[in-house]
């Protein structure tokens, strides 16, 4: 009997290995009014399906709208929720502890924007704006060489779609038009993101254009005063 189970449990352990385990897809858009869409696509194997269904539950609470999905041999759900403006609703909060247990880390690298991964400089022309920090996934490691082989299988990817191309970053893939950026993650490693974009600076060059203008008028008038001049010098004569 205890055979029959192991030989059951080996059968069960290939099959997932054969066919895939979990791919785990985070997916965060900015848009330029400082609104956004966040979104989690979540697909697995279903003999492992109902392991994730409190996870479904969390975000469900969160606000996000779900529904069930499948893509060939896999079933699972997708979830979308958006936000008049990011900063007031970080998806950071969303994506805490989402796992069955509470104890992984969290799909979504980033960690809370106003405490340090995100950076500005403000330059005379330019806003110069920095994002680096890991995806630290170290506690989904294992020493476990079957518990391994079955990490091996979840694929994890976080995307982020900007309204801007940005200028540098560290990400695997780059959309054609260069605004979506996308990183695979490793689980039981950390995993560095790197973005860098500069922005128009509108003090900087609104103070350029003023100065610029300022200048015209000066010349203009100067050419004016010079014309009358030499109009009442000729009036003279």
């Amino acid at each position: 009997m205890v055979r029959k189970r192991k030989g059951i449990a080996i059968i069960l352990l290939f099959t997932l290995l054969l066919t895939g385990c979990v791919n785990a897809d985070v997916h965060i858009t900015v848009n330029k009014d400082g609104s956004g869409t966040y979104e989690m696509k979540l697909l697995s194997h279903p003999l492992i399906a109902d392991q994730l269904e409190p996870m479904k539950k969390k975000i469900e609470k969160k606000g996000y709208q779900v529904k069930n999905i499948s893509q060939g041999n896999q079933t699972g759900w997708i979830a979308v929720k958006k936000v008049d403006n990011i900063a007031n609703e970080p998806p950071t909060e969303d994506f805490k502890d989402l796992s069955p247990t509470g104890k992984s880390a969290s799909m979504l690298p980033l960690t809370d924007m106003k405490k340090g991964p995100v950076s500005v400089d403000v330059r005379p022309f330019t806003y110069l704006i920095t994002l680096k920090t890991n995806a630290d996934l170290q506690s989904m490691g294992t020493d476990n060489f079957l518990g391994q082989a079955v990490m091996d299988q979840v694929h994890l990817r976080f995307k982020l779609t900007l309204p801007i191309k940005p200028d540098k970053s560290n990400a695997d893939e780059v959309s054609p038009d260069g605004k979506t950026l996308t990183w695979k993650l490793k689980p039981g490693k950390k995993n560095p993101i790197f973005v860098q974009a500069a922005l128009p600076n509108p003090i900087g060059w609104g103070a350029v254009i003023l100065g610029a203008i300022l200048v015209l008028v000066v010349l203009v008038i100067v050419w004016v005063i010079r014309r009358k001049k030499k109009r009442a010098g000729i009036n003279g004569m």
